[in-house]
């Protein structure tokens, strides 16, 4: 048995052409370069193995030559969505939507219409809440907007007026979002990502120093939280300083505390990253605004 089985085992000739005892030798396989070249490949449409003659450089600029052909005639066949027309994780913080732009779909869809559990309700928030569900308030987006868009309106009229606006957010998910507002807005904006140092407004002197007191303003003009009960001091000392407040009020926050509430999750980052970098663009239109006043005062006063 044993020798019949190597009988029937297929060999190899040194051409390697396979063949088998007792049966006609078969015909040898032509070569890859032999083979006439396909349409494909001659029109870009597939890639090719890379010569060994091309770095791999050459090769990369060759695939992405034939990608691009790719999506030049099938493109128009798929969908039109791509990176930049679609909702990216990352929009909220460094594409922040403009103030005349939001939509109650975006607020939602950053989860802004989410509160604490209802038994946290405070009555004064009762305005502000659409109903309860599985437990859990839902904010009434349709007040939200509203309110949004005229912190936005006040946030834009302090820039305008060379007026400097502090954002405070003092957790760490908070952090890259106040960083990226106030450097968006530009000048006359400040951020404070850590913890609020009591006494700053109300005993200024005993923190600075009177060397500082008399060489700088130290009082903003405009506050934004981001976390108002975390910074419950700040809020008082901009009360005694008659300093108005911008601030995310959640259901388990009374909106009374501050001068401009906004009706949101505070808990959530992205309607965080979305509301905050919302007023940041409010107040860089009001510095172009301001900016643009006294050359609009000398074309009135030329003509």
């Amino acid at each position: 048995m044993s020798r019949l089985r190597a009988v029937a085992r297929p060999l190899l000739n040194r051409r390697g052409v396979s063949t088998v005892v007792g049966q006609p030798a078969l015909e040898q396989v032509p070569l890859a370069s032999t083979l006439s070249t396909s349409p494909l490949l001659e029109t870009g449409a597939v890639d090719a193995p890379a010569s060994d003659s091309l770095s791999e450089w050459d090769a990369m600029k060759e695939a992405r030559r034939r990608h691009q052909l790719l999506m030049d005639q099938f493109g128009s066949l798929g969908s039109q969505q791509t990176r930049e027309n679609t909702f990216q994780p990352h929009h909220p913080l460094h594409r922040p939507v403009a103030p005349n732009s939001l939509t109650l779909s975006a607020l939602m869809a950053a989860g802004a219409h989410l509160g604490h559990s209802s038994s946290l309700l405070r009555p004064a928030f009762l305005p502000y809440a659409y109903g309860t569900r599985a437990g859990i308030t839902i904010i009434d987006l349709d007040q939200t907007l509203p309110l949004l868009r005229r912190a936005a309106n006040v946030t834009r009229a302090v820039a305008r007026n060379n007026g400097s606006i502090l954002f405070v957010g003092t957790q760490e998910p908070l952090r890259p979002a106040v960083i990226k507002a106030a450097q968006r807005m530009g000048r006359n904006a400040y951020q404070l990502s850590t913890r609020w140092k009591p006494g700053t407004l109300t005993n200024a002197l005993q923190v600075f120093g009177e060397d500082v007191m008399n060489e700088t303003n130290h009082i903003p003009d405009l506050v934004v939280l981001l976390n108002p009960l975390d910074n419950m001091v700040l809020i008082k000392e901009c009360c005694a300083k008659h300093v108005p407040t911008i601030a995310l009020i959640d259901s388990n926050v009374d909106p009374r505390i501050v001068t401009y509430p906004i009706p949101a999750n505070d808990d959530s980052v992205r309607t965080a990253e979305l509301i905050v970098g919302m007023l940041s663009l409010a107040g860089k239109q009001g510095l172009r605004e301001l900016d643009a006043a006294p050359k609009a005062v000398e074309d009135s006063s030329s003509s």
